[in-house]
């Protein structure tokens, strides 16, 4: 069974940096992502949404994401 799958991103990134070199929380600012996917099996959708956690995680910039809204629709 196949799913389309939309999922929204609230996307936060640091802009400062302390006298270290460590990135600071205090001030960031916030991107919103919009992510369209055709996902085969419905034990992949959370799969996916996860993934694309790690991803945006994996950047030094970013500091948080927070998933604002999923659809998922069956395509018959």
């Amino acid at each position: 069974m196949e799913y389309n799958v939309y999922s929204k991103y609230k996307i936060y990134k640091s802009v400062e940096y302390d006298e270290n070199g460590n990135i600071i929380d205090s001030k960031s600012e916030s991107d919103d992502v919009n992510i369209t996917e055709r996902i085969t099996g419905k034990h992949n959708i959370e799969n996916s949404i996860r993934d694309n956690i790690k991803m945006y995680l994996s950047y030094p910039y970013i500091r948080r994401v927070d998933v604002i809204k999923v659809l998922v629709n069956k395509i018959i």
